[in-house]
């Protein structure tokens, strides 16, 4: 009978552990460089050349994004600097697809998600 409860603990606590990390997103799912083109189009108005080109743009980001995870694994502050300068290139890139108009409307596209999420959780640099 104790030996029943010492199995039973043990695997829930392992069960926990696994859901645990699990869930490593902060509860948020990837989008495809495919989805996120696709949004963008939706939102913006993009033209079929522009959408192809923000696949690409996308495709190379999450890449890189990948790559300076992997660099970088034990030091959260050098990572998170990283992916910021490389959030901000990747709006740049973006922009440059652009009009004017859909630039406008890809800012206040930027700004509604940022709210949608909370508001900026960076930390000042």
């Amino acid at each position: 009978m104790y030996l029943q409860k010492i199995i039973l603990t043990l695997f829930t606590l392992s069960l926990f552990l696994y859901i645990g990390c699990s869930d490593q997103g902060e509860g948020r799912r990837q989008f495809s460089p495919q989805e996120q083109a696709a949004t963008l189009q939706k939102e913006l108005g993009l033209s079929t050349e522009q959408t192809a080109a923000i696949e690409k743009i996308y495709t190379a980001h999450f890449q890189k994004m990948r790559e300076t995870r992997e660099q970088m694994r034990g030091d959260r502050d050098q990572m998170r600097t990283a992916m910021r300068e490389m959030r901000d290139n990747l709006n740049t890139e973006i922009e440059s697809q652009l009009t004017e108009e859909q630039t406008s409307r890809y800012r206040e596209y930027l700004q509604a998600r940022e709210d949608r999420r909370g508001g900026d959780h960076r930390r000042p640099e």
